[in-house]
């Protein structure tokens, strides 16, 4: 791997973990999904994969290894992957990427108590019931960010991806 390579990667993942900071102080408010989502489209498939990794490890790091935070290491490099291969239909498409935007927004508020099963099955089902209105919420507010984001971002990201030498 080129130390260019290494550099956008470790760009990417603290972008990703000073998104993910700022905002998990406002309630119902993310904008991690939407960045992961960007990366994946604009960057190489194994670049943005590595990234999340990165970011998730970093968050990890700093909040303790918890069953959520392992979560995001399983969660959002899988996003990557999806959303890499979900690039031709998002790019252009505003309707598909707030579609899918919400949708893996949503997800992640309900698949980050998956490890709850660990302990019992009606722990789990009660913190997904409770954390349903959240994720709706989460998912529609990102579904938000990408409606009015995801565009400019997009080409901005684009500028800066091609000023790199490879």
């Amino acid at each position: 791997m080129k130390a260019s390579q290494l550099t956008r990667i470790a760009i990417m993942a603290c972008l990703q973990y000073v998104v993910f900071t700022m905002f998990s102080q406002i309630l119902y408010l993310e904008a991690v999904t939407l960045i992961t989502l960007l990366f994946a489209v604009v960057f190489p498939l194994k670049e943005s994969m590595l990234a999340s990794a990165v970011f998730a490890l970093i968050n990890m790091l700093t909040r303790g290894i918890l069953p959520w935070t392992i979560m995001y290491l399983v969660l959002f490099p899988c996003y990557s992957f999806t959303a890499y291969h979900l690039r031709n239909l998002l790019i252009g498409r505003n309707e598909w990427t707030i579609c899918i935007c919400f949708l893996f927004s949503f997800l992640l508020g309900q698949l980050v108590d998956l490890p709850f099963l660990l302990f019992s099955g009606k722990i789990t089902m009660i913190y997904m019931l409770m954390g349903l209105k959240t994720s709706l919420i989460q998912g529609f507010l990102s579904a938000c960010e990408a409606a009015f984001l995801f565009d400019p971002l997009y080409r901005q990201l684009i500028k800066i991806r091609g000023g790199f030498s490879e």
